[in-house]
């Protein structure tokens, strides 16, 4: 597991088929292995081993989950309905965390059979049960301070008139004075060095951010990170040296000092380039998709000067009508509470496209461009040579068979790049419109806003 952490996926495989050899009456080595096999793409063999790992202990919820999400329930006669059904319902002899993973994949089996009365009742109990198990988790620690939707809207404000379009272009031209000077001659090579400039994909869960990243990694000089990146961290360590509170404290410390954001800049570039995953690929760039880098866009753009973002949009119902429909394992409370309920989505995703509009005024020209999911799906060699053009590489016809590069995908969205670009998902949430008065208030009118920066080439 922690081979695959470090993206050595081909390692991790083998340990985990050494571990199934060792000890084969073992069902969690089964499981881990097609856990692994899965994030790697090869569906057919995380299957084997999924039914192995079942054959072993039938209420395996999690290899019962990755069997059903490699090889989707397409009958009703599929002798794995029944199986779930039990899962779901055996509260003394699995936890809410395996139960809730069963009616998730009811939800989806159910859907698939166009049984959406049974669907709907599924994914709402899912839902209740996720929330559940990530508050009784998060009791008596500093984490039960996440689940407040206000406090959140509250804090992305703050960001908003912090970072004002007139403080980021002061303290970018403080820097680039300084620079012109040679006062960042230590931390330009690492910041300001176009060759290697770092590419973020920005904005909600479920707006195509997958899809996009996958299309960079597809280009022989791009390495796919992924969400476990380096930026987060190294903000807070910042933070934490300079006693500097996010998001005032940020601009008192860059203009006390020039070099502030930079130095976070060149501690992100020289951390990313000494982890596993990035020396292993032997790439000059890649692709940061820690989509929680939104609310901290101008931060990262001060310490990258050259750095580019591509924020993801789509469908506002149908982002957060997708979001619904996922169990997030990944992130802690805080990175996925929200999505368990059509209110919590509705002001969650109000507060952050209220963000994203900010940051499409701020930001410069050359550093945000703005993706439309239905575009790249409608108009995908024309997306995709924009999408290439903007951070500067030069085309390559691999960027169009995304679906065909072997890298490791850990997102809720890892079936879907292993295909052909395909239209069929953009309106599946339609048959539930009925059932959505809640999510759907107050985000009519959002998708049908202009970005600036949806435009390429384009000047501020």
């Amino acid at each position: 597991v922690a081979l695959r952490a470090i993206d050595r996926v081909d390692e991790a495989i083998e340990e985990h088929r050494r571990a199934t050899e060792v000890n084969p009456r073992e069902p969690r080595h089964f499981m881990n292995l097609a856990g692994t096999l899965y994030t790697h793409g090869d569906f057919e063999e995380a299957a084997r081993a999924a039914r192995a790992a079942l054959d072993l202990n039938p209420m395996h919820a999690k290899a019962l989950n990755i069997l059903n999400s490699v090889q989707p329930i397409q009958e009703a006669s599929d002798e794995r309905l029944p199986l779930l059904l039990k899962h779901a319902a055996a509260v003394d002899q699995l936890s809410i965390e395996d139960r809730t993973l069963s009616h998730f994949d009811l939800y989806r089996a159910f859907n698939k059979l166009k049984r959406t009365d049974e669907a709907w009742e599924h994914l709402e109990r899912g839902n209740e049960l996720a929330l559940e198990d990530m508050k009784t988790k998060a009791r008596g620690t500093q984490e039960m301070q996440v689940f407040n939707i206000e406090a959140f809207a509250f804090s992305t404000r703050m960001i908003k008139t912090t970072f004002t379009r007139a403080v980021v272009d002061e303290l970018r031209a403080a820097a680039d004075a300084l620079f012109l000077q040679g006062g960042l001659s230590h931390l330009a090579p690492f910041t300001r060095d176009p060759s290697g400039a770092p590419i973020f994909i920005i904005g909600a869960y479920r707006s195509g951010s997958t899809l996009v990243e996958q299309i960079l990694s597809s280009h022989s000089q791009v390495h796919g990170a992924g969400e476990n990146t380096a930026m987060s961290p190294t903000i807070f360590a910042a933070s934490t040296r300079s006693k500097a509170d996010y998001p005032t404290g940020f601009i008192a410390a860059g203009r006390r000092d020039p070099t502030w954001f930079e130095q976070i800049g060149a501690e992100y570039v020289q951390t990313m380039r000494a982890s596993a995953q990035v020396a292993k690929s032997g790439k000059a760039r890649w692709v940061d998709k820690n989509l929680g880098n939104l609310r901290s866009a101008a931060v990262v753009a001060l310490a990258l000067p050259n750095a580019k973002f591509i924020h993801t949009v789509r469908s506002p119902v149908a982002t957060c009508f997708s979001m619904y429909t996922q169990h997030f394992t990944q992130g802690g409370p805080a990175g996925r509470w929200f999505t368990c309920s059509q209110e919590t989505l509705r002001e969650h995703y109000k507060a952050l496209h209220e963000l994203a509009r900010h940051w499409d005024e701020v930001l410069p020209a050359h550093q945000l461009l703005t993706v439309r999911y239905e575009d790249v799906v409608n108009n995908q060699e024309e997306m995709t040579r924009r999408i290439i053009d903007f951070v500067g590489l030069e085309w390559e016809d691999q960027c169009l068979q995304f679906h065909k590069t072997e890298r490791a995908v850990a997102t809720a969205s890892l079936s879907q790049v292993r295909q052909p670009m395909y239209n069929s998902s953009l309106d599946s949430w339609r048959k539930y419109e009925h059932r959505l008065a809640t999510l759907t208030e107050g985000l009519a009118g959002l998708h049908e806003v202009e970005w600036a920066s949806s435009k390429w080439p384009r000047e501020r």
